[in-house]
């Protein structure tokens, strides 16, 4: 009985440490995704800085 108990926890245990590792990983992809996506606003940004201020420049 207590052996299935003990038997049981490690289970368990081995289980929640696979979740850990797999929100971990999401976690890492995700903060991957919100740094690409922050480059890609900030190149887009740039690239129609030019274009704004020559039309505010424009009489």
């Amino acid at each position: 009985m207590q052996n299935d108990l003990l038997h049981r926890a490690d289970r368990a245990i081995a289980e929640s440490e696979r979740l850990l590792d797999q929100l971990d990983d999401a976690l890492r992809k995700a903060r991957q995704l919100n740094d690409w996506h922050h480059e890609l606003q900030q190149l887009r940004t740039d690239q129609r800085s030019p274009f704004i201020n020559e039309m505010n420049t424009r009489p």
